[in-house]
């Protein structure tokens, strides 16, 4: 009221009466103007009051029902963008779908293995008895090879023109219980093996996807064969190998392994009682172990190359045995190579204890020099004794005793014809000799030329 009076602003103004009573609460709109005189100063005050209360009511109720309505349609704004959302991806996914139908169908075509849906025919006591076929690829025809006939729409009996469905048992098994299996089998009316798969995509149905594996079970067959005749060479193998390695084992002559590294890798009895220590204690030694100090160099060398030869020739080497003592022994060695033929790999060598054999040669030498210088001595004996006897018959002519002197003559006679004895028995033990020292190869080192003898 002030602001009109005071400042003439028109009075406009809503409010509420709240009643504590039974009456209730009421909205008046009040209005109010004021007249003024020429000095614009109020004259007269006019005002209007009006019970808004049902109106108010009214307005509220169309505010509210706007603004569901406001709601609802911004609800079904965003539904329709949602059901558009909903209908592209129904579009995609009838594309996809469908693009899904024609790849499944060009591989359905296209697969080299052969298809085929089918449905189990039951009886009425619900039990099957064959199935009926729905749907096959062209590859069903070639693995059955069979001409391209409709079987679509034909029992299994009708199809493959049997008394008894081929596989039923295991097809309706899988049919009723959705569990798949796979399985190989021989089918004698077609005289060919197959690798089947089946699973059922619906109750009562089953669809089998299978190829003709016969020309794998004739390699399988075929790969059995040679896996079983490698196992008996293999077999044959194992006991050729026990055989030769029981064989070196117990042989009598030394036999020893080392690889390309000069280690030792194996040595049999033989080798080890030669040189008086076990094949325990040798395997993984260096072989120049076995050598005397002052040999290792000239061994090791000829070792390396008989490596490089393969084959060594036979050469005789002294071992050294454990308490210090030499053996000389006479090798055969040879290389064994890798599957390059170049490649060594390891070295096998057999000896001979010759040290026997060299000490009897020696002394053989020895007794047959002996001999021979016996010999000599007694062919200078020979005609040293000679001497003397032409000595006494020149003195003996001086003698006048015919007696006598033909007793000297006799005697004289005897003696030249017992050294004449003596040197046909050198001749004959000469040659003796000679032939000895052949036999054995036995080079005396020692010419004594011949000796002459002379007659008397």
């Amino acid at each position: 009221m002030v602001d009109l009076v005071v400042e003439n602003v028109e009075y406009d103004l809503e409010y509420t009466i709240f009643s504590n009573g039974p009456t209730p609460t009421k909205i008046i709109h009040s209005v109010a103007r004021a007249d003024r005189d020429l000095d614009g100063n109020p004259v007269k005050l006019y005002g209007v009051i009006q019970d808004i209360t049902n109106r108010k009511k009214v307005e509220n109720e169309i505010r509210r029902k706007n603004e569901e309505l406001q709601a609802a349609i911004e609800e079904i704004t965003a539904t329709e963008e949602e059901l558009r959302v909903h209908l592209d991806l129904l579009t995609m996914k009838e594309q996809q779908v469908r693009e899904s139908e024609e790849q499944f169908q060009a591989l359905f075509m296209n697969m080299t293995e052969g298809v085929a849906v089918h449905d189990l025919i039951y009886d009425y006591t619900g039990k099957s008895y064959d199935y009926l076929i729905k749907k096959v690829n062209p590859a069903f025809y070639l693995h059955l090879g069979l001409s391209q006939t409709n079987l679509v729409g034909k029992t299994g009996r009708e199809a493959y023109g049997v008394q008894d469905p081929p596989y039923l048992d295991i097809y309706a098994r899988v049919a009723e219980s959705g569990v798949p299996e796979i399985f190989e089998t021989y089918y004698p009316p077609l005289d060919k093996h197959f690798a089947i798969s089946v699973y059922s995509p619906a109750k009562g149905s089953f669809v089998t996807v299978f190829m003709d594996i016969s020309e794998r079970k004739c390699s399988e067959q075929a790969l059995a064969h040679q896996y079983n005749l490698l196992k008996l060479t293999e077999e044959d193998l194992r006991q050729t190998k026990t055989y030769l390695e029981n064989l070196i084992s117990i042989a009598n002559v030394p036999v020893i392994v080392w690889d390309s590294s000069f280690r030792i890798t194996r040595m049999n009895n033989a080798f080890g009682f030669l040189i008086g220590r076990s094949s325990d204690e040798m395997i993984g030694i260096p072989l120049h172990t076995l050598f005397a100090p002052e040999q290792v160099d000239l061994c090791v060398h000829l070792f390396q190359s008989s490596l490089k030869e393969g084959r060594g020739s036979s050469t005789e080497i002294p071992v050294l045995h454990r308490d210090g003592s030499l053996r000389t022994i006479l090798w055969n060695s040879s290389t064994l190579f890798a599957q390059d033929g170049i490649t060594p790999i390891a070295t096998i060598a057999q000896g001979r204890d010759v040290t026997e054999e060299r000490r009897l040669e020696e002394e053989k030498s020895s007794a047959l020099l002996q001999i021979q210088q016996n010999l000599a001595f007694l062919a200078i004996l020979n005609d040293e004794i000679r001497n003397p006897l032409t000595i006494i018959l020149t003195c003996a002519d001086l003698i006048n005793d015919q007696k006598i002197l033909d007793q000297i003559c006799i005697q004289t006679q005897r003696i030249d014809e017992m050294v004449n004895q003596l040197d046909k028995r050198w001749i004959e033990s000469e040659k003796v000799l000679t032939a000895i020292r052949k036999h054995y190869h036995i080079n005396s080192g020692v010419n004594f030329g011949e000796t002459s003898s002379k007659n008397i």
